[in-house]
């Protein structure tokens, strides 16, 4: 089964919901209910850029995703293309141990990479 990784497209909020309900269910993890948190805290942000979100599918189905971003600019007032960030990298239980998460962390990379950045930090903040 090949995985094909591609960018985000307007039907896969459902699907990127289920994939984080299964996927992330450690201690502290959010349940979402559906859609709108999402949609409100990531796609409605005027920063956001579909290419960054990317799908990983295996026959069509969405198996796994992972978001890339930007951290802020010298000023602090917006963000800079110079600290990329991988804020998020998450496979199906069942999807798992097949390479769909490294393939999805080297999307994110060749995407950061592309835009210029010069460091790439994983998680949502600096320490």
């Amino acid at each position: 089964m090949p995985v094909r990784y591609r960018s985000f497209r307007n039907p896969d909020p459902p699907a990127l919901v289920r994939i984080w309900n299964e996927a992330c269910t450690g201690r502290g993890s959010a349940f979402l209910q559906g859609k709108t948190p999402l949609e409100h805290f990531v796609l409605a942000k005027r920063y956001f850029d579909p290419d960054g979100l990317i799908v990983a599918e295996v026959d069509d189905e969405v198996v796994g995703f992972a978001h890339a971003g930007f951290g802020p600019d010298a000023s602090g007032q917006w963000i800079g293309p110079s600290d990329g960030v991988i804020c998020a990298l998450v496979v199906s239980p069942e999807h798992r141990r097949r390479g769909i998460g490294t393939g999805l962390l080297r999307q994110c990379e060749s995407y950061l990479e592309k835009k210029g950045s010069q460091q790439i930090f994983c998680g949502s903040h600096r320490s």
